[in-house]
């Protein structure tokens, strides 16, 4: 609907099916016309530029409603009101190129703009712009990276990098413009397209000072195939190490680099790069080949520098290449790799050689480097001075089981043409991955380094060594307190963690004072046993961890005897004396039973109960049977000895024959039934005698 009688229709879909309950109308517009075509009302009588009737509305324009329903369904309407402005009757070329350089995109972007009657941008307006070439002068093609159909945005269509291949005078290039509606052609003026750079020429040579500093600025000219400079280029030049003799410094090889803006536009045809930088020198470096040369590239055109030297930095660092880093090795040997150490600048360039350049005063030969031991924090309790050692300088070893060595004070290189190389440093002090490894520092006049962390490892199998004392007193019943703990160590005291014989173990063996342990009482009778994981395997640390030993027969002076198996064959160590007391009391056993009885006469011999542990040792603090039953053999004749009244006596009973007429009796004089009254013995040393 409309607020004007204006004639108005609207095109695009008009109908369309829901999708998850949206209905989307993507190329709705509205076409209106005046109600007389001849109307015209522009800001002049006469209207030249709004002959078109469509155009020439008059303003403001009516306000227009669009109603949207779905017939058939009880869904209510909706409405949306929209107000029209004039659309674009034509295109305008912002800028007309005059010369372009053939390869390369046009070095103005070639924007149009969409106005209107009033020559005021249409911002609404939208469609699509094709641009191609109308007079072709030279027989050119157009072509461009982004497309040559470009989208307009608010009234506006730009072309950002339009390029024709082949020169010529005389160019032009038609727009045309394609939406719901037309708009006429507009071609653009004629243009030249200049010869494209066919080579590069250097104007001004770079020129190195020293690594790290910008090189002097290297001016690249871009000329034509006859050689004149293509002063409207702004191709793009990019530089790069054409002669690297950087990469084959043997210290540092490898990481010679160009640095900087590597890739300059062209301005008037020349390409100007300020700030190239190369890190690495070719003299002072030990090298055959000490020139280096940069190529400059564009659109397959190429030139190459004249040579040039790079020296290298004031010395700022200390420097250990790969082939320096320390290796350790073998406790109580030199290191398998002594650490070298070269004095080098801010890239890691040597400062000087001897040969292809001299030394600078603050690093000259005769100089010395120092060097400290970084040990692990698991190692901090030693005194890392006298963990490092080296072979020439006054060394002392002492003591046998573990062996002490020590050395200077103070440990130091001297250095020749920038280098110092240590040559006879040890380590006595095993350290592998576990223990965290040392490492070295280096010190030369407050400039200093820290070396890749190396490990130690112990040298071969020399003694053995308890690391767990036996507690003196341990229990039948229960796991020795102290479980031994047995390792191995090598002639300076570091267990030997490795061995050269894989899947060691250690072996224990019970021993006694005199090959056998004086005995305590026991009923019944065994064999001393040692029970438990009596042979477990050695662990990564080299150490023979024992969780279960135990031995059930109490008795003093018991010990054990541990077999470590090694690369020197088998290596034997003993434990400390220990003994072993009765466990709790848990039943009560019978020592002797009663024989040579007669009717009212004491029994010849005498019936000895005891108070024993689970593994039949006599508990000589047992007071009582704690409830338990001792029954004597044979069954027919038996005596019941237990705890059943008796406080903290052992008392007795007859239970077989179970004839009524029969009683037992302390004494023939004291005839009483034991059944009947307490008959009760007070357990001495944890036996009671009957």
């Amino acid at each position: 609907s409309s607020s004007s009688s204006s004639s108005a229709f609207i095109y695009g879909t008009s109908t369309i099916s829901l999708v998850s309950g949206v209905a989307s109308f993507t190329n709705l517009a509205i076409f209106a016309l005046p109600t007389s075509m001849d109307v015209c009302k522009c800001s002049q009588s006469a209207c030249p530029a709004c002959s078109d009737s469509q155009c020439a509305l008059p303003a403001p324009f009516p306000s227009y409603q669009l109603n949207f329903s779905s017939p058939g369904q009880s869904i209510a309407s909706a409405t949306w009101d929209v107000t029209l402005t004039r659309k674009a009757a034509g295109m305008r070329i912002r800028q007309q190129p005059l010369a372009v350089v053939a390869l390369e995109p046009f070095e103005t972007p070639m924007v149009l703009e969409l106005v209107g009657c009033s020559s005021l941008v249409s911002s609404l307006s939208r469609g699509l712009v094709t641009a191609r070439i109308k007079d072709n002068a030279g027989g050119g093609r157009l072509y461009s990276s982004t497309g040559l159909t470009v989208q307009s945005e608010n009234g506006v269509v730009a072309f950002t990098d339009l390029t024709i291949d082949l020169f010529a005078n005389g160019y032009t290039i038609a727009f045309s413009f394609a939406s719901i509606f037309l708009l006429p052609e507009i071609v653009s003026q004629a243009f030249s397209v200049r010869k494209p750079v066919r080579t590069l020429v250097i104007a001004q040579q770079p020129v190195a000072i020293q690594a790290g500093v910008p090189l002097r600025a290297a001016k690249i000219d871009c000329n034509d195939e006859d050689g004149n400079l293509v002063d409207l280029s702004r191709i793009a030049v990019d530089a790069k190490i054409e002669l690297n003799p950087g990469n084959l410094q043997e210290h540092d090889p490898g990481k010679s680099q160009l640095t900087g803006k590597l890739q300059v536009r062209a301005d008037g045809g020349v390409a100007t790069f300020s700030d190239l930088v190369l890190n690495k020198a070719s003299l002072g470096q030990n090298l055959t080949l000490v020139d280096f040369k940069i190529s400059f590239q564009a659109a397959g055109a190429a030139v190459v520098s004249l040579a040039f030297q790079v020296l290298p930095g004031p010395w700022t660092k200390l420097f250990l290449p790969t082939y320096g880093q320390p290796i350790g090795g073998e406790a109580g040997k030199v290191l398998v790799r002594q650490p070298t150490v070269y004095l080098v600048d801010e890239w890691n360039n040597r400062i000087c050689d001897g040969v292809s350049l001299p030394c600078p005063a603050n690093a000259s030969d005769g100089q010395l480097v120092f060097v400290k031991l970084q040990v692990p924090p698991l190692l901090q309790e030693e005194n890392s001075s006298q963990l490092l050692l080296q072979d020439s300088c006054n060394l002392i070893c002492e003591g046998l089981r573990p062996m002490k060595c020590r050395s200077c004070q103070y440990f130091n290189a001297t250095v020749y043409s920038g280098i110092a190389r240590f040559s006879d440093l040890r380590i006595d002090r095993a350290c592998d991955a576990a223990c965290g490894g040392f490492s070295f520092h280096f010190l030369s006049h407050s400039v200093s380094t820290v070396s890749d962390v190396f490990f130690v490892r112990n040298s071969a199998p020399d003694y053995p060594v308890m690391l767990t004392t036996m507690a003196l007193d341990n229990f039948a019943d229960q796991p020795l307190i102290v479980q031994p703990q047995v390792t191995v160590r090598d002639r300076f005291g570091n267990a030997v963690a490795q061995d050269i014989i894989p899947n060691r173990t250690v072996t224990a063996f019970l021993l006694s004072k005199t090959s056998m342990p004086s005995y305590g009482r026991r009923c019944g009778f065994s064999f001393v046993t040692l029970d438990g994981s009596s042979s477990i395997p050695v662990n990564e640390q080299g150490i023979g961890v024992f969780t279960d030993l135990a031995i059930r027969s109490s008795a003093a002076g018991y010990k054990l005897e541990f077999a470590f198996t090694s690369s020197k064959g088998l290596i034997l160590v003993n434990s400390s004396d220990f003994n072993v007391l009765p466990g709790q009391t848990v039943s009560l056993c019978s020592l002797s039973s009663p024989a040579g009885c007669s009717i009212r006469s004491s029994c010849s011999f005498f019936s000895r109960v005891a108070c024993v542990d689970q593994f039949g040792n006599v508990n000589t603090q047992c007071q009582a049977g704690e409830g338990k039953n001792a029954l004597l053999p044979p069954p027919q004749d038996s005596v019941d000895f237990q705890n059943l009244d008796c406080g903290a006596g052992i008392c007795v009973k007859l239970v077989a024959p179970s004839a009524s007429s029969l009683q037992l009796a302390r004494s023939w004089t004291d005839m009483v039934d034991c059944s009947q009254q307490r008959c009760q013995v007070q357990p001495a040393e944890g036996i009671a005698t009957f």
